[in-house]
């Protein structure tokens, strides 16, 4: 009894003394408060450290995939002078990712001053998804405005979205110099002005049986002569080697529309030859046909093209009887790629002499 007695009065004393209970709970809300503290900078550590590494994630994420990003630029650089550059080709995406091209780089070097000058044209938006090819040629192709002259030495390269440069693939370039001759390939172009290159040693022209009812004409196709100076008078056909060297690697289907024509301008009135247009014709049989199948030309492969099917008078006029005329061809058609669109030419070609 006297224990319990001697609890109970000690807290009746602690009760009544208001200090020593003030300062009781002065050390509760110390606690608490310390407590509180700890715990919100507790929280606020882990949210930093949270943060901290979602943008680590990110930041490796983007660099990840950024060196997954494998775009090849198959592409040249034209000069139109005086303040043009045209940037044509191919962009192929061969990395898992899809890419966003958002400018082009144009860096031009004159060679006698050696000065150097660059331009760029932004906000491309150009997407390309794993395994897309985009053409750029024609109305396609990237035009950017820059001082040049056609001696001067072009460059260009690519950035992406994720901050990459994609510079020119340089096997392109090499890859398309690749005849035997000490000539370039622009140089063979040159010959044609245009995409296609003339083998004009291959030129070749021929007699032609007329058919009559079901029988069709038909070349004497073994004695198809290399010579610029045809015969006068006849139904005549011609064939000669073209090879198709245009940069960017795309083949050419011709349309049969496509046509030779002649121009005599010594001639008395300076008339106009006959018209002959592209043609299909078996070289086993010299048949020509009636009907056209479209040509493609292949990229780098030379191939013999029939100028044969003429206009309702094949012969020569008795005005240009002894006279040199100009030939012409009248070539249209379209590039073969992942869009299409047209080729249209006028290219000069060999003269003839129409002996009498």
């Amino acid at each position: 009894m006297l224990a319990p007695l001697r609890h109970r009065k000690k807290r009746v004393r602690l009760i009544s003394d208001s200090k020593g209970f003030s300062s009781i709970v002065g050390a509760v809300f110390a606690v608490l408060v310390m407590m509180s503290l700890v715990s919100t900078v507790f929280v606020w550590s882990l949210s930093q450290n949270t943060l901290y590494n979602n943008a680590v994630t990110q930041t490796r994420q983007a660099d990840l995939d950024r060196s997954n990003e494998n775009i090849v630029a198959n592409v040249t650089c034209l000069s139109l002078p005086p303040n043009t550059v045209s940037v044509n080709g191919t962009l192929e995406n061969d990395g898992p990712l899809s890419t966003q091209i958002v400018t082009l780089w144009v860096i031009d070097t004159n060679p006698t001053t050696h000065k150097t000058t660059y331009a760029s044209k932004s906000s491309l938006s150009m997407t390309l998804k794993t395994g897309n090819v985009t053409t750029l040629s024609g109305p396609t192709a990237i035009n950017v405005t820059l001082a040049n002259s056609a001696a001067d030495s072009l460059s260009c390269w690519f950035i992406t979205g994720r901050g990459n440069t994609i510079y020119q693939n340089p096997m392109f370039n090499a890859n398309i110099t690749i005849i035997s001759n000490p000539s370039s390939t622009w140089a063979l172009v040159a010959q044609g002005i245009g995409a296609f290159a003339f083998d004009f040693t291959s030129f070749k022209y021929y007699n032609v049986i007329v058919g009559s009812g079901s029988n069709p004409d038909r070349l004497v196709y073994s004695s198809g002569t290399n010579s610029y100076t045809i015969p006068w008078n006849g139904y005549l056909a011609f064939s000669f080697n073209l090879t198709n060297y245009y940069p960017n690697k795309q083949n050419i289907t011709v349309d049969g529309t496509s046509e030779m024509w002649s121009y005599f301008p010594s001639s008395p009135g300076q008339a106009n030859g006959p018209l002959w247009y592209l043609s299909n014709v078996n070289t086993t049989t010299g048949i020509i046909s009636s009907s056209y199948s479209p040509i493609t030309l292949a990229f780098n492969q030379t191939q013999e093209v029939f100028f044969a099917r003429q206009t309702a008078n094949p012969g020569w006029g008795v005005q240009q009887k002894n006279c040199l005329g100009a030939i012409n061809l009248l070539m249209y058609g379209t590039f073969v790629g992942p869009t299409s669109y047209e080729y249209a030419q006028n290219i000069p070609f060999v003269s003839l002499y129409a002996k009498g």
